[in-house]
C-alpha cells in the first residue's frame, strides 16, 4: 500500500468505524428479525421447552456475530485498497468501501440463514404436527436439534405416554387382573431410555397377542353356527366385491378401469373359492387406493399449513401448482418446504409516511453510490406518481427513470444522444458495460435496505442485455418543462 493510502486510512479511521458499526447494525437488524419469525413458530406449538432451543439459536447468532470483528472489516478494506492499486483520493474510496459493505452484509446474513437453518426447519415441522398423534411425534423427534436435549427428552416422553395408553388400554380390556400386574412395567416405561422403551413395549404387545389369541380359541370353541352353502359364499363375495369395486371406481376411474377384468371375472365365476380370491383382490385395491390419496391430501394440508404460518408471495403460484396437482411426491414437498424456510420475508404493506421513508433512504443509498440525490421536492413529486430523473456518475448523458406505479418501483437505465444515427457496436458494447455497472449498484443498495429491514418492491427491471434504451437529447428538455410547477401545485404539495 502507498504511503498516500496510509495517510488516508489513518486520517479516517473514525470513518471507517462508523462504517464497520452501521453494517454490523444492520446484519444484527436481519438476526433479530430472523430469530423472531422462528421463536413465533416454536411458540405457536405451547411446549415450554422451545425455549431452550430458542436460547441456542440466539447463542449461535452471537457466535456468528463475534467473527463479523472490526478487525476483519478493517482487514477487508485494506486488502481493497492495497488490490487497486491506484493513486486516488477519499472520493474513490468511497466506492472501495461500498463493496466492502456490500460483501460483509452478504456474508453475515448468510453466516445468520445457516446457524438458523435447522432449526427453521424444526419449526416449520413442528406447526404442522399433531402432538396427540404418536407417529407424527416420532418422526418430529428425528428433527430436533442436537443441541436441545431438553426439548428432545421432552418429546421422548410425549412419545412414550402416546404409544402406551392405548396398549393399557387394550391390556385391561383383555385381562384386568394381567393389567395390574404390569402397571410397575409401564411406570417404568414411561421414564426409561428409548431403547429400553422399545424392549418394554415389545414385552407388552407379547403378552396382549397371546391374551387375544388365548380369548380367540376360546371363542371357537364355544362357537356353533350353521355352515354357509357355496351359493351364499358365491353370492355374499359378488355382492362385497361389487361394493369395493365401485368405491374404487369413484377414487380412481383409472385405475379401476384397468382392473376391470377382475370386476368382470367375479361378475361370471361360478367358484366360490375363486370369487373370494377375486373380491379380496378389489377390497386391497381400494384401501391401499385410499391410504394413497388420504397421504396425498395429508401432504398438501402439510404444504398449505406451512405456507400459511410464513407466506411468502413469489412462492404462492408454486404451492397452487403443487395443491391442484393429482399427486406429488415426498421430495417435491422437501424442496417446497426447503425454498419456504430460505425465502426473504415478505415486504409489509408500507404507510404514505413509511412509504416516504423507504424511497427517501433509496435514494440516499443511491446517493452514496454516486447518484445525483433527488431534493425533497422531486422526492414528493415521485411519491404522487410523477417522472423522476436521477444523474448517474457514468457521465451527464446517462440518466435513470424512476417513476412510483402502484406502490411498486418502476427504474429505466437510458443514454441521451444527439445524433439520429443507430449507436455503432462499440457505442452499444460500452453503454451495455455501463448499464450492467448501475446494475449491480442497485442490487448492493436493494441488500443494504433489506439488511435494515426496508424493502422498496421494484417492478421487472429490464436487464442490459435484453434492451438498452436510447433517448433523443430533446426528451430530457421536455421531461424538465414538465416537472416544472407552478406556485400554486408547490404550495398544494406542501400543503399534502
Amino acid at each position: 500500500m502507498s504511503v498516500f493510502w496510509q495517510d488516508v486510512l489513518w486520517y479516517r479511521e473514525e470513518e471507517v468505524r462508523e462504517n464497520y458499526e452501521r453494517v454490523r447494525g444492520q446484519v444484527e437488524g436481519f438476526g433479530r428479525e430472523l430469530l423472531g419469525r422462528i421463536e413465533a413458530l416454536l411458540r405457536g406449538s405451547g411446549l415450554e421447552e422451545v425455549a431452550e432451543l430458542i436460547e441456542a439459536l440466539r447463542k449461535r447468532q452471537e457466535e456468528v456475530l463475534r467473527g463479523l470483528s472490526y478487525e476483519l472489516y478493517r482487514q477487508r478494506v485494506q486488502m481493497e485498497v492495497r488490490g487497486s492499486g491506484r493513486y486516488r483520493g477519499w472520493d474513490s474510496m468511497l466506492s472501495l468501501l461500498w463493496q466492502v459493505e456490500a460483501n460483509f452484509i452478504e456474508e453475515g446474513v448468510e453466516a445468520l440463514r445457516r446457524e438458523s437453518e435447522e432449526v427453521q426447519h424444526f419449526a416449520l415441522r413442528l406447526g404442522r404436527t399433531s402432538l396427540s398423534d404418536p407417529g407424527e411425534v416420532e418422526g418430529l423427534l428425528r428433527a430436533v436439534p442436537s443441541y436441545a436435549p431438553r426439548l428432545r427428552r421432552s418429546l421422548q416422553k410425549r412419545y412414550q405416554k402416546l404409544v402406551l395408553t392405548p396398549l393399557r388400554e387394550r391390556l385391561s380390556a383383555l385381562s384386568p387382573e394381567t393389567a395390574q400386574k404390569f402397571e410397575a412395567l409401564f411406570a417404568e416405561a414411561e421414564e426409561a431410555s428409548p431403547e429400553r422403551f422399545e424392549k418394554i413395549v415389545e414385552e407388552i404387545e407379547t403378552q396382549i397377542l397371546r391374551l387375544e389369541r388365548e380369548r380367540y380359541t376360546s371363542s371357537l370353541a364355544s362357537l356353533t353356527r350353521p355352515a354357509q352353502s357355496q351359493d351364499e359364499s358365491l353370492a355374499y363375495a359378488r355382492r362385497r366385491g361389487a361394493h369395493y369395486y365401485e368405491r374404487l371406481r369413484s377414487l380412481d376411474p383409472a385405475l379401476a378401469q384397468e382392473n376391470n377384468a377382475l370386476y368382470a371375472e367375479l361378475q361370471t365365476t361360478t367358484d366360490p373359492y375363486r370369487a373370494s380370491l377375486l373380491h379380496n383382490q378389489l377390497e386391497y385395491l381400494y384401501l391401499t387406493t385410499l391410504r394413497t390419496i388420504e397421504g396425498q391430501e395429508k401432504l398438501k394440508q402439510d404444504l398449505a399449513a406451512a405456507y400459511a404460518a410464513m407466506p411468502v408471495p413469489e412462492l404462492k403460484a408454486h404451492l397452487e401448482a403443487l395443491l391442484s396437482a393429482p399427486a406429488i411426491s415426498e421430495a417435491e414437498a422437501q424442496a417446497f418446504l426447503h425454498k419456504l424456510a430460505h425465502a426473504q420475508p415478505p415486504p409489509p404493506s408500507p404507510s404514505p409516511e413509511a412509504q416516504k421513508e423507504i424511497f427517501s433512504r433509496l435514494f440516499q443509498q443511491l446517493s452514496a453510490a454516486g447518484y445525483q440525490l433527488l431534493s425533497e421536492d422531486d422526492i414528493e413529486a415521485f411519491l404522487q406518481g410523477e417522472l423522476v430523473e436521477v444523474r448517474t456518475p457514468f457521465g451527464a448523458e446517462y440518466a435513470v427513470r424512476a417513476r412510483l406505479e402502484k406502490d411498486k418501483l418502476n427504474l429505466q437505465f437510458v443514454k441521451y444522444r444527439d445524433s439520429q444515427d443507430s449507436p455503432s457496436d462499440y457505442e452499444k458494447l460500452r453503454d451495455k458495460e455501463i448499464a450492467h455497472r448501475w446494475c449491480a449498484d442497485y442490487e448492493r443498495v436493494q441488500k443494504l435496505l433489506a439488511a435494515e429491514g426496508i424493502y422498496a418492491q421494484t417492478a421487472h427491471i429490464v436487464q442490459p442485455d435484453e434492451k438498452l434504451y436510447y433517448l433523443p437529447s430533446q426528451s430530457r428538455k421536455a421531461l424538465a418543462d414538465a416537472r416544472q410547477k407552478t406556485p400554486q401545485q408547490s404550495q398544494k404539495r406542501q400543503r399534502s
